[in-house]
């Protein structure tokens, strides 16, 4: 419809006016409309972060790679000890260097101090007193950088990762099998019973098998021996801490020991808290053909 079609002159003023309103209503309605809606484009995260590879460094390569990796580093490196858990590898920090000697100062005469008035402090320090003053007017203090809460975050797990690590470095040494050494001075029910049924065992195969040449010689002596048993009974070492003079009883005590293997097993007291178990006495030969083993 054209302008000439909506205003007629034959429409009367009232009229007019009406739809004038209604046309600018529509106008301003259609304004607010387009105002109010707006278009905006769809964010994405472009700042995806790629994945992290943790790489530990290698202090000491190998020339052959370990069977089982406990960790993935940027050569080989063959892991020693005795742990049972793993334990991430140490850097060993270099020692300080010890700080040159000073030479030794030299006497110095204190200048002579002329009158101060009551109150005054002293001429040095009155002078350091207005020489700090200086400084600190004419240096500027530096300004404290701002941290995020990502930072936070990211500090904070460092500490964290920081603790876990020290608490694993108190360890003595890495798979370290748990032993425990007794002797015939020890009064735990469940070692001592157990000792007590290895010395019988003992003393019974060494006079059964008591050194022909030490009954020929009629040779005596004394010994100190140190067994270490494993949970099943099996001997797992065999050391002569104090020599009885005589080889062929030395050798013949650490005979005696195989002989008798296996022992019996740990019992559940026993195995739950060690896994090498120590056992130290005194071993005596009688030249008559006697074995015999005390503190």
């Amino acid at each position: 419809m054209s302008p000439a079609h909506v205003f007629e002159p034959d429409q009367p003023p009232a009229a007019r006016r009406r739809l004038l309103l209604a046309l600018l209503l529509a106008t301003l309605l259609h304004l607010a409309l387009l105002w109010g809606l707006g278009f905006a484009p769809l964010q994405q995260n472009v700042e995806r972060q790629p994945p992290q590879l943790e790489v530990t460094l290698v202090q000491t390569p190998s020339a052959e790679a370990p069977d089982e990796a406990d960790y993935l580093g940027e050569a080989n490196q063959q892991g020693s000890g005795e742990n049972r858990q793993r334990q991430r590898p140490q850097t060993v920090l270099p020692a300080q260097s010890a700080a040159p000697s000073e030479p030794a100062p030299v006497a110095v005469a204190p200048p002579r101090q002329t009158a101060q008035p009551p109150g005054a402090l002293p001429q040095p320090l009155a002078q350091q007193a207005e020489t700090t003053a200086v400084h600190s007017e004419t240096q500027p203090q530096p300004e404290m950088p701002a941290i995020d809460a990502a930072e936070l975050i990211r500090r904070s797990h460092d500490i964290a990762s920081m603790d876990v690590e020290l608490g694993q470095s108190l360890q003595a040494y890495a798979r370290l099998p748990r032993r425990k050494f007794i002797s015939a001075s020890t009064r735990e029910h469940s070692y001592a019973a157990y000792m007590e049924a290895w010395r019988r065992k003992v003393e019974r195969i060494g006079n059964l098998n008591f050194p022909e040449q030490a009954r020929a010689q009629g040779l005596s002596g004394s010994l100190v021996l140190e067994v270490a048993l494993l949970p099943d009974g099996r001997v797992a070492s065999v050391e002569i801490l104090r020599s009885s003079g005589y080889p062929v009883l030395d050798e013949a005590a650490k005979r005696i020991v195989y002989l008798a293997a296996p022992y019996a097993p740990f019992p559940e007291s026993i195995r739950k808290e060690t896994d090498v178990l120590h056992i130290t006495r005194t071993w005596k030969f009688v030249g008559g053909g006697t074995l015999t083993t005390e503190n």
